[in-house]
Formats: C-alpha cells, structure tokens, sequence
C-alpha cells in the first residue's frame, strides 16, 4: 500500500485548515475578552470618577462646617465679652441682673434652640 503525494497534499490541507481554524476561535476569544476588559475599564473610571467628586464635595462641607463652628464659637466668645463688661460696669452684686443682659441671653438661647432643632424630622426619635 503505497501513500501517493495527492494523499499527503489532503493531509497538509487539512492540518493547515485545523491551524487557521484554531487560530481564528483563539483570535475571536481574545478580541471578545479585549471588549469585556475595555467595558470593565469605563465602568471602573466612572466609579472613581464618582468617588473623586463625592469625596471633594465631602470636603467642601466638612471646610463650611469648620467655617461655621469658628463663626459660632467667635459670636459664642463676643456675647461672653459682651455680658462681661456690662457686669463689670455694674458694680453691686445686690441688684438685679440688668435687663439688657438677661434680653441678650435669652435672645443667645433661642439661638441655640434654633440651631438645636432639626429642620428634618426624619431622624426625631
């Protein structure tokens, strides 16, 4: 039994075939986990592209809260001044507090009750 060259060309074609059909499923598999990765990449930037901007936005409360609490803390300090002096230029103890300090105080601690309350009643237990 004698293989003739027209055997062996079959043989040649047919490895030949097997290798570009390999290839291309390989080629097609890996252009298919090429378009997964790309689409992973976008959703990734998106998420940090978000927690960027929540966490600077996280910091301009934080600085407007700071700003606030120094603002309070100064009003806090200028009224402690303030009734101070007015009880210095009183000199007896016998009398009765004067009327501006207890209008100031009252009037500081509905300021306080105001900022105590919350506009929210979501959180009120």
């Amino acid at each position: 039994m004698k293989i003739d060259n027209s055997f062996w060309l079959f043989l040649m074609l047919v490895a030949v075939s097997w290798l570009a059909l390999t290839l291309y499923d390989n080629n097609t598999a890996v252009n298919s986990d090429n378009d997964k990765l790309k689409q992973e990449n976008i959703k990734q930037s998106a998420v940090i592209a978000l927690q960027s901007f929540q966490f600077n936005r996280f910091n301009q409360i934080a600085t407007t809260a700071y700003r606030n609490g120094i603002q309070a803390d100064a009003k806090a300090q200028e009224k402690i001044i303030e009734y101070k002096t007015i009880l210095k230029a009183e000199s007896s103890c016998d009398s009765l507090v004067p009327q501006l300090v207890t209008d100031g105080l009252f009037e500081y601690t509905n300021e306080l009750r105001a900022r105590a309350m919350r506009s929210n009643s979501i959180d009120v237990n």
